[in-house]
Formats: C-alpha cells, structure tokens, sequence
C-alpha cells in the first residue's frame, strides 16, 4: 500500500476527533457459491470470479501479488449490477458505488486509505435522497443529513467543516487542505486568513469536491492560518452553519 501522503494538524473548536469512521464498511459483501479458483496467487496479477449456485456471475475481484488491486464488481443474480469498489494494494482508493437492482444508485462514496474522505449521498430506491454524509481526512463523519423516502429533511447534525491536513511540503511552500460538508441545494463558503509576523492576510482557497485547498508560499513567515465556512441552505428553512479550524505553524 502506498504511503499515506496527509499529516493531520487538526485543531478542533468546540469537537473532538474520532477514532474510527462512523459508517458500516459495506464493501466486503459475502461470497456467493462456489469461486473459480481456491487460491489467490501471491506473485502477480490475478482474478478471482463468484458465481451463483445456479452459476451465474455473481462478482469479479482483481488481485495484485495476493491482494485486492483495481475495480472490484458485484452483481444481482438477474445479472444487474450491484456495487463497484476500486482498490489499491488490498485497500479501498477511489469511488465505492452502489446500486439498487432497479438500476438507480443507492451509494457513492470516496475512499482514501481504505476510509471514507469528502462527500457521501445515498439514494432511496426511489430515487429521492435517502442521506448525506462528509467525512473528514480519516474517516470519521462531521456531518450528516437524513431524508424520508418524500425528501423530507428527518435529521441535521454536524459542523461546516471537518479537518484541517497538510498534503504536501517542499521548501518554503505549504499546501494545506480542508475537508468541508456541502449537501445537495446548499452553498458552503469557505475562507481562510493566513497571519504573517502577526498580520492578517486574506486567501483564496480553490474548492473541490468536500475538500478545499490552500497554497501558502513564504511559508516561514506564517504564523497561523484561519479556515472558516458558512454552511447556508437554498432548500429547507435551516440555520447558517458557521464554524472554524485553524492550523499553527510549528516553526
């Protein structure tokens, strides 16, 4: 597995850390029947196939020198597929989807390390959102929504952002991301107030997808770096989120 590149220096205003992600791992899904092969070569490339008892295909996992390596894909026994999963030297790396055997999405997810990262949406069956998830850069969720099977909001629970993280370092330059929650039908505006020798200097951070970065060049003269976002909500009559992290300079 490939070294994790992200450094936490998280510091938390009014939240603690947790310990683990706070979603069940439904990657792993049960073998079906008999398999192809009864072993896995621990050299090389290799695939292991699952069927059915009546022998349709059931899943088909790709392997590298003996773990899971590349899309892993499940079906329904009416051959519809069920669940893709991309991994990487035996971990999860990349989108995790799920579907309902009617052909509408149920999951979709992103992994890094083998823990959910960013953004999460689930469907009902019926195509209406079922809920929304952020996690932060190690898995553990910051925010949640919930809806009914109408798309009424049940549940709202969380902060505008998540973490912050250090994902690359080289000289005098910084590169600094934020994880931060955006459902469907709200706008989160993040910003970030970098202090150099003690003077306030306002940043733009480049927004992606739940996470936000931000380059800091002359990284020596920083002193702290402020993230701030402002979670509003265009669909439901729900309050502006505000909340902040902040990152120190070690020196």
């Amino acid at each position: 597995m490939r070294n994790l590149l992200i450094i936490v220096f998280a510091f938390f205003l009014g939240g603690s850390s947790c310990n683990k992600p706070l979603i069940p791992n439904k990657a792993e899904i049960h073998l079906r029947g008999k398999e192809d092969v009864a072993e896995i070569n621990l050299i090389g490339n290799d695939t292991l196939r699952h069927y059915f008892d009546d022998g349709t295909l059931g899943g088909i996992t790709p392997y590298r020198d003996g773990k899971k390596h590349g899309k892993e894909v499940w079906y329904y026994s009416s051959g519809y597929l069920e669940k893709t999963v991309e991994y990487e030297d035996g971990g999860r790396y990349g989108d995790t989807k799920a579907y309902y055997e009617n052909g509408i999405q149920s999951e979709d997810l992103y992994y890094y390390d083998d823990v959910p990262v960013g953004n999460a949406h689930f469907q009902h069956s019926n195509s209406m959102p079922s809920a929304y998830r952020s996690f932060d850069f190690e898995g553990c969720m910051r925010y949640i929504r919930k809806y009914d099977e109408k798309g009424k909001l049940l549940k709202v629970e969380g902060t505008a952002l998540g973490q912050v993280a250090i994902i690359k370092k080289g000289g005098d330059t910084l590169k600094l991301a934020v994880s931060y929650a955006r459902p469907t039908g709200t706008h989160n505006k993040v910003s970030a107030k970098v202090y150099r020798n003690g003077v306030e200097k306002e940043e733009k951070v480049l927004l992606k997808t739940g996470v936000g970065i931000l380059m800091i060049y002359d990284f020596s003269a920083v002193d702290s770096v402020l993230f701030i976002g402002e979670l509003e909500d265009f669909l439901f009559d729900q309050p502006v989120v505000k909340d902040s992290l902040v990152y120190v300079n070690p020196h």
